[in-house]
């Protein structure tokens, strides 16, 4: 009975007690003393509480349940505190690290676009250039074309009206007309093969693909004689000198090249002397090998003189007439052996109203040391030369031919070699006038061959099956309405038969690599040569070429 009591009546108080390790914890109670409501609730302000009030047997029971923890309160506090230093901290170090990273994807995307603008403006660039090339050779080609092939054309229109009267070249008038017309179309026909084919060797230099044939050259005998002797013509107006101080000056470099190199300088020299000379020098300066092309010419203009050996540019005499390129590949030549070629500013013919102009070759080579070897036996390597791989141009065969011609070949007897009688011969080629045409030119060497036709590599193959050919000369590119084999396919298709004969590519572009991989022996460079000496030395380099297979 509680009537007569303190309301709320104390009933009783207790405290829970905790000993030991957090593993092995022991509690005890200890009871409280009595103490009021309000002393409990507004008590111990370090203390966390709970009250609940329920009514039971018409009372209210007030049920008060207290956490002391004053005890760990400072180091809690310290915790928390702690703890939120380091959640701040944290806080602060992702935010610099999303900011880093984004304002780093930020400058990669920046400096990818201004790459790519980059590599696009140069893109553009090179475009832009290489169409100009491509526009200044089509120019080019077609102002240097187009004189030639018009004289040309308008020659044999001419030729042709004589031919077709009734009673044609009955007067000396008319036969010397037309010797005349003859000359002019087989010299503008010359020039144009020629251009196409020094651009053909330009390029080649310059791409570091034109194969370079080392050997023992005596200058004077190899080199400068062979050139004079091409370039003397009976009743010039000027004369052609060669000049060697000393009676043999010997070096290791390619005959070929330098014979090129020296006779496209002499050529270029010789369009423009109208009295004076041409002259051929050789020297030896501080232990290196000069050679000179002097001339007794106009000279050359002061703002032309630093666009020489530009690869396209304008002739040197007022009317613009020559390739333009000649210098050019020179100069390509001479770098590939190894050497530099300019243009001696200095330089005077002492030929009065004519200051000439004089080209230095430094082939950058020491001479050779003279050990009595005769010039015979260095003609052995020169011989070596004419069977190199490389297809030789037109001005090149021209070189070797009258060369090998020559009183420093003479004992080797090459020059008066003939064709083997009796070989089997099959032309492949599309066009019907190329095929007529050979077969008129071998049929004036010898009579002997026998020459089959056909006009693409599926006849080829069809023939080789029916018949042995000792030679085949097979075209690239055959054009059809239907796909044709290439030449290189239909080689390949030979060898694959398991055809024994020499094959020898053909095409007007430098396909060489192209035929020897696919199981050809050798490559000539279109158009084949139509005089009969050429024509014949052609033919027995193809065979000598095939025997050292």
């Amino acid at each position: 009975d509680f009537s007569g009591l303190p309301s709320p009546y104390f009933l009783c108080g207790a405290t829970l007690h905790q000993d030991g390790s957090i593993r092995d914890k022991r509690t005890s109670i200890e009871f409280s003393q009595e103490v009021t409501l309000d002393e409990v609730l507004n008590g111990d302000r370090k203390t966390t509480q709970h009250a609940e009030t329920i009514n039971f047997t018409s009372r209210e029971w007030t049920f008060v349940v207290q956490a002391n923890n004053s005890a760990n309160a400072g180091s809690e506090m310290a915790f928390i505190a702690l703890g939120a230093i380091l959640i701040l901290l944290s806080t602060i170090c992702l935010s610099l690290l999303v900011y880093t990273n984004a304002r780093k994807i930020r400058e990669i995307s920046r400096i990818k676009a201004a790459v790519e603008a980059e590599k696009t403006v140069v893109r553009l660039e090179s475009a832009r250039k290489a169409a100009q090339r491509e526009r200044d050779l089509n120019d080019f080609i077609a102002h240097e074309v187009r004189n030639p092939l018009n004289a040309a054309l308008c020659a044999n229109t001419f030729v042709s009206s004589t031919v077709n009267e009734r009673e044609p070249l009955m007067t000396e008038e008319k036969r010397k007309s037309v010797r005349e017309d003859v000359q002019i179309i087989d010299n503008s026909l010359h020039f144009i093969n020629d251009l196409l084919r020094n651009m053909l060797d330009m390029q080649r230099a310059a791409s570091q693909q034109l194969s370079i044939k080392q050997a023992t050259v005596d200058l004077k005998r190899d080199v400068l004689e062979p050139v004079a002797s091409m370039l003397y013509r009976r009743g010039a107006c000027f004369e052609v000198i060669v000049d060697c101080p000393q009676e043999h000056i010997v070096v290791e470099s390619d005959p070929l090249r330098l014979k090129q190199i020296m006779l496209n300088l002499g050529r270029n020299s010789a369009k423009f002397v109208e009295k004076g000379f041409v002259r051929f020098r050789a020297a030896i300066v501080d232990d290196e090998v000069f050679l000179y092309v002097e001339d007794s010419g106009p000279g050359i203009p002061s703002d032309k003189q630093d666009k020489l050996f530009w690869r396209f540019q304008d002739s040197l005499d007022s009317l613009n007439q020559g390739t333009g390129i000649g210098l050019a590949l020179c100069k390509n030549l001479i770098e590939l052996l190894g050497g530099k070629i300019w243009l001696d500013e200095q330089y005077d013919s002492g030929v009065d109203g004519c200051p000439g102009a004089c080209f230095v070759l430094n082939l950058c080579v020491s001479p050779i040391a003279d050990d009595g070897t005769e010039v015979e036996d260095i003609a052995s390597d020169r011989l070596e030369v004419v069977g190199q791989e490389t297809p030789l141009s037109e001005m090149e065969t021209e070189a070797v031919e009258r060369s090998l011609s020559s009183q420093t070949l003479s004992s080797s007897g090459n020059n008066r070699r003939e064709l083997p009688p009796g070989l089997s011969v099959l032309f492949v080629d599309d066009d019907f006038t190329l095929r007529k045409l050979f077969v008129r030119a071998v049929s004036r060497i010898t009579e002997s061959w026998n020459i089959d036709q056909a006009s693409n590599g599926e006849t080829a193959l069809v023939k080789v099956d029916k018949k042995h050919y000792d030679i085949i000369f097979m075209d690239m590119y055959m054009a059809s309405t239907n796909k044709q084999l290439l030449g290189t396919e239909a080689t390949r298709e030979l060898r694959a038969k398991g055809c024994k004969s020499i094959i020898f590519g053909l095409s007007a572009n430098d396909l060489e690599t192209h035929f020897l991989e696919a199981g050809g022996n050798g490559f000539i460079m279109k158009p084949f040569p139509c005089k009969p000496d050429l024509l014949r030395q052609e033919l027995l380099r193809v065979l000598d070429k095939a025997e050292t297979k």
